[in-house]
């Protein structure tokens, strides 16, 4: 592991740059986002020091209509996991097709980078909606109208060793995206997978309003298990972010965000002894309050602090990751 860690790292930064001015389209574009916390369960009173992201990308193209991205995350909570690795063939303008290991079309929230997210913890909606997975996703621009279509079908496989797994039930999705008025975007989607023993069949809605200073959001996911394996389940979430801008020598600015989210009795797929499905993740509400420092950088450099209170049903425990805490986070991205 340690071999293959030191090798992936120097591979995505030792990268060779293209001499000639003309090919400048073929140099690779190399990034990366570290996250690094502590987190205080206020209830417990006790923490510990965590590293949530080391990701590593690159992406650039081999020829005018293709395209390709490798992402790695050396420490996703501790665990190495290839995140992103596909071609992309772009044969028309506005059409493209992308075939590889990828996020589904499928919800807003799960889209987001680590270093794109708004809080330190992603929403219930989009931990238990997005999926990665390995397939064919097309993504068309219909002219005139501000409407993107994507669709795509996918193994199920996961994302882990997947070379002698073959099948004849694949996975979909669909997403409807629009860009409807300036400054906002509400996308509508619907995806069939599988997890687990588990099909699971998901609807999700949802819509933000950005302006650089203030962003407004709301979604809506409600899932199915096929066959009434386990009962259905609703998540939503909203939050209001707003930006501060400092003009200070340092200091880049400072934003405030407060969000709301839930999500009920929720199972991942896994059965029991029995063959059932059993609750994984209780039905949950929770708030969350943050602030945010950023410096004046070229770059991107953040402090960040969040508050998140869980309200379960009487009688249920709360696991050490969804229990109230407090989280100091520094973001560090080029």
């Amino acid at each position: 592991m340690k071999r293959l860690l030191l090798l992936s790292l120097l591979l995505l930064l030792a990268l060779p740059p293209m001499a000639r001015a003309e090919k400048s389209i073929y140099i690779p574009t190399v990034y990366g986002t570290v996250r690094a916390r502590y987190e205080y369960l206020t209830r417990q009173n006790r923490g510990g020091f965590k590293v949530r992201d080391l990701r590593f990308g690159v992406n650039g193209y081999v020829a005018p209509i293709v395209s390709y991205c490798g992402e790695v995350d050396f420490s996703d909570w501790g665990r190495m996991a290839l995140v992103n690795a596909y071609v992309r063939v772009l044969p028309l303008k506005g059409l493209n097709f992308t075939l590889g290991q990828q996020r589904i079309p499928f919800t807003i929230a799960a889209h987001r980078q680590p270093c794109e997210q708004f809080f330190v913890n992603r929403t219930f909606l989009a931990k238990h909606g997005g999926f990665r997975d390995i397939g064919l996703t097309g993504s068309y621009d219909i002219p005139k109208i501000p409407l993107t279509v994507q669709a795509g079908v996918y193994n199920c496989s996961g994302v882990g060793e997947h070379r002698l797994y073959f099948t004849n039930s694949y996975g979909f999705s669909a997403k409807l995206i629009s860009a409807f008025l300036p400054q906002w975007y509400a996308s509508a989607s619907t995806a069939r997978i599988k997890r687990g023993i588990a099909w699971e069949q998901m609807w999700d809605i949802g819509a933000y309003f950005h302006n650089g200073l203030w962003h407004v959001e709301g979604e809506y996911l409600r899932k199915n298990y096929m066959h009434e394996l386990f009962q259905p389940v609703n998540a939503f979430d909203f939050f209001v972010y707003r930006l501060f801008p400092i003009e200070k020598k340092m200091i880049g600015g400072v934003s405030g965000a407060a969000r709301y989210d839930y999500m009920g009795n929720h199972s991942s797929g896994v059965a029991a002894e029995d063959g059932k499905l059993t609750i994984d993740n209780p039905e949950c509400h929770r708030l969350t309050l943050g602030a945010t420092l950023s410096l004046k950088s070229k770059l991107q450099a953040d402090f960040r602090i969040n508050y998140e209170k869980y309200f379960f049903r009487k009688g249920v425990t709360p696991s050490l990751t969804d229990d109230d805490r407090i989280v100091v986070e520094v973001i560090a991205h080029f």
